[in-house]
């Protein structure tokens, strides 16, 4: 027969339907043990990717797919664009360079001066913008400002426009 095991109970558990057992059963749960130590802090919360640019692209600009492998400014304008938004550039590239991409997150960027809470859509040759060009086809919001420098990118689903 093994060697019993000491376990510290902290909650008796009362069993509401018998049991057939030939030698008697404890049954007890274990007190949880100390933490651990904390673990490094992890990289902010955001998703960003990185592409080869078919072309030169500014930064802070939304990028869309162009359907041949290769990027181009999302556009409002063009209803192609309803569901190839990539994300936003973080630096502006010549052709052939790699750029980053973000698609969620916070990015800062010292020239803007955005109102905070109120949304940013997709504009004019990947512009962001918080007043939506009266001649898009397509509205979709691709972020909210957190503070006038600061622009939380989330985009959601868009929307046509008749």
């Amino acid at each position: 027969m093994s060697e019993p095991v000491l376990v510290t109970v902290v909650e008796r558990v009362t069993l509401t339907e018998s049991i057939e057992q030939s030698a008697p059963v404890t049954v007890a749960m274990a007190a949880r043990g100390p933490a651990g130590p904390t673990g490094p802090q992890g990289p902010p919360g955001t998703i960003g990717i990185e592409l080869v640019a078919n072309i030169p692209l500014g930064g802070h600009r939304l990028i869309s797919t162009d359907g041949a492998d290769g990027v181009r400014y999302a556009d409002c304008t063009v209803s192609e664009d309803a569901h190839a938004l990539i994300g936003m550039t973080l630096t502006a590239v010549i052709a052939g360079d790699t750029v980053s991409v973000q698609r969620y997150g916070v990015i800062e960027e010292s020239s803007w001066n955005w109102t905070p809470g109120l949304p940013v859509y997709l504009g004019h040759a990947g512009v962001p913008t918080q007043s939506l060009p009266g001649d898009a086809v397509i509205s979709q919001v691709v972020g909210i400002p957190t503070t006038p420098t600061s622009l939380f990118v989330a985009p959601r689903e868009p929307v046509a426009i008749a």
